[in-house]
């Protein structure tokens, strides 16, 4: 078991393509943790195995390995740098003690490194930079270094033993015993200077720079070096639990109270599932009955590794700071915290809520059970994969971050579970409703030999703008018997379900009995259902039937030079911008717009600002629809009644 200050926790970051597989490849091959050099386009990399990922040549998953180097021993988490797939960034973030920035030496700062910069600097997470891909042809390194440093000044580079005054008057600044010394004209040692460094590291004042060229494996070992010297240890990380609702500070002791916490689950249908987690304080060992302090259960760790990509090695006991996987756990989910008893939970792993939408369901029918059963389980390793129901268009949707992220999604179904799923653009949960009163008379009358039916109704309809719906009687005389009233009402809440324009659901509507007839032996409670069934029918077709949308709000932030742009588009999209906000240098626009017009949003916001936009939206009302869009929805509707058809 390794002392905590003997680790280094370290998320690899940056824009798509720009080699951080690549680079996890070379540090493992450089600390002998493989016996060759894997490839990205050979497809036998240790730490992209999902068969989607050899396929499209990209991660698409966190993967950890762990290596050591000059006696200290280095857990990298491997991330994907496409923004579908941003959930898996913010899960390495979450226990990794530092991150490295990986760039491609192309002259320029692209947005997946810009975003993971900015990333780090919100969250005060110390971070470096590697830039690579030194090894292409018309590799600019001087270029993209000082597209770096103009939009992030603290980015300097570092080579090992510092030389460079200008990096060891930063390293000097942070402590009054070395500035003394550097004033006087003292020389620092390098492990003073490396201290120094550290330190302002941790505090965000610099941005240490590295370069080389992953595929080649050059600069990788000098790469290491400045991880291990330079970097922090579990040890520097402040971690905030809470206790009872109480914050508390967790300390990185391998002799405190045992605290880890799940932060990425890997499902396999064969192997079963694995939970990567880490120790925060304490040490956990194999056949411990572990408390899962949101569930308020026991768990049993069956088993522990450490991960090396897909495959892992056995571990009896894993210490604080360090990161493992649980084999097989029943009950625990990503971001559960385990305990040997304490009641203290970590953070939760908040993540991006996912905003693009589509229909699923299965290839094959007969297969429905199976392809939900697997989705289930996809969600458990995927916590921006939604799966809900809408019970008004009686559609299953899958929400993801993109048209990728879901495509992944279901690709992963069939290789994992065998099944096949298929998805559509959904349907709008369109309303109906009237503008204006109409009477209509409903009668049922019908003999066929014994027994006949009979029941009559006659219905006021209104609009009605306290609620969905209201059923009053205003029956005098007797001509519509108590016994009967419950059911005009019960025919008329399963009339509301399908409207008579589109066959979407009625609101906003009253319905007043006022009068009808019936007959001593032939009436019933059927017959009056249906009675008030052809009353609906009639009354809604002559009370000025129209359609309803929803209508939702939208956040929308962007960087300013896109505000025109959004604003643009949100006109052509029957929005309205209600209005704008700059928070920490970004525009945050407000508008709302109906759904209809916002249904493949997510990507053409990413397509407008080059990646840089986000949003989050809620529903917030139903407006009426305009007059001549109406007939199109109407003919496109698969709710319309038959006997509402034209044909």
């Amino acid at each position: 078991m390794k002392n905590p200050t003997e680790i280094r926790n370290i998320a690899l970051i940056g824009h798509g393509g720009d080699g951080k597989t690549s680079l996890a490849e070379a540090m493992l091959y450089s600390a002998k943790a493989t016996d060759r050099l894997g490839k990205v386009p050979d497809g036998n990399t240790v730490m992209d195995f999902d068969p989607e990922e050899i396929n499209r040549k990209i991660s698409i998953n966190l993967s950890a390995a762990n290596f050591e180097w000059n006696g200290i021993k280095i857990n990298i988490l491997d991330t994907p740098g496409f923004f579908d797939f941003e959930g898996e960034v913010i899960q390495a973030l979450h226990v990794a003690d530092s991150a490295l920035v990986v760039v491609g030496a192309n002259g320029s700062v692209p947005v997946g490194c810009e975003k993971a910069l900015d990333l780090c600097i919100k969250r005060k997470i110390p971070c470096m930079v590697f830039i690579n891909q030194l090894d292409k042809e018309n590799a600019d390194y001087k270029g993209t270094l000082a597209a770096l440093q103009n939009r992030y000044p603290k980015v300097l580079p570092v080579e090992l033993p510092v030389k460079d005054e200008s990096l060891i008057e930063a390293a000097a600044s942070n402590d009054e015993e070395l500035m003394m010394k550097y004033l006087e004209g003292e020389a620092l040692s390098q492990d003073e200077i490396a201290a120094g460094l550290r330190t302002a590291i941790v505090l965000g004042d610099i941005i240490p720079a590295a370069s080389g060229s992953a595929v080649q494996n050059k600069g990788v070992n000098n790469l290491l070096d400045l991880i291990v010297a330079l970097m922090p240890s579990p040890v520097g990380r402040e971690n905030i639990g809470t206790e009872n609702g109480n914050p508390v500070t967790v300390k990185c002791d391998p002799n405190g109270k045992l605290i880890c916490q799940i932060f990425k689950t890997i499902t396999d249908p064969f192997v079963g599932k694995l939970s990567l987690f880490k120790v925060y304080s304490g040490s956990v060992k194999t056949g411990l009955q572990l408390y899962n302090v949101a569930a308020e259960k026991q768990e049993k760790v069956p088993g522990m590794y450490f991960p090396k990509g897909k495959k892992q090695d056995s571990a009896d006991v894993i210490g604080a700071g360090d990161i493992g996987a649980f084999a097989k756990l029943q009950l625990s989910r990503t971001g559960d915290t385990l305990t040997d008893g304490a009641k203290i939970k970590m953070p939760d792993i908040i993540f991006p809520e996912p905003v693009y939408i589509l229909s699923v369901s299965s290839a094959k029918q007969g297969e429905e059970d199976k392809v939900f059963t697997g989705l289930s389980k996809l969600i458990e390793e995927d916590n921006t994969i939604r799966i809900s129901k809408n019970t008004e268009t009686f559609e299953t949707l899958i929400s993801g971050m993109g048209e990728s992220h879901v495509d992944v999604t279901c690709k992963k179904l069939k290789n994992k579970f065998g099944v096949e799923a298929v998805t559509g653009v959904p349907r709008i949960p369109y309303h109906e409703t009237i503008k204006k009163p109409a009477d209509a008379d409903g009668k049922h009358k019908k003999q066929s030999g014994g027994h006949g039916q009979y029941g009559h109704a006659k219905i006021k309809f209104e609009p009605y703008y306290d609620g969905d719906f209201l059923f009053d009687e205003i029956v005098v005389g007797g001509t519509v018997p108590k016994q009967y009233i419950p059911a005009v009402e019960k025919g008329l809440l399963e009339c509301i379900q399908r409207g008579v324009l589109a066959g979407y659901k009625v609101v906003n509507i009253k319905c007043t009995l006022y009068d009808g007839s019936y007959h001593d032996v032939d009436s019933s409670e059927m017959a009056f259902k249906i009675a008030a069934s052809k009353a609906f029918k009639a009354g809604c077709a002559a009370a000025g039937p129209t359609l309803l949308e929803p209508i939702y709000s939208y956040k929308i932030s962007v960087p300013e030079a896109y505000l025109g742009d959004i604003m643009g588009d949100m006109n052509r999209r029957r929005g309205r911008i209600l209005g704008m906000d700059l928070v920490d240098g970004r525009q945050i626009i407000s508008a709302e717009a109906p759904l209809a017009e916002m249904v493949k949003y997510a990507n053409d916001l990413r397509s407008m600002t080059q990646g840089r936009g986000s949003y989050t939206f809620e529903l917030v009302r139903y407006e009426e629809v305009p007059n001549q869009l109406i007939p199109a929805i109407v003919s496109a509707s698969p709710f319309k009644r038959k006997d509402e058809d034209d044909d």
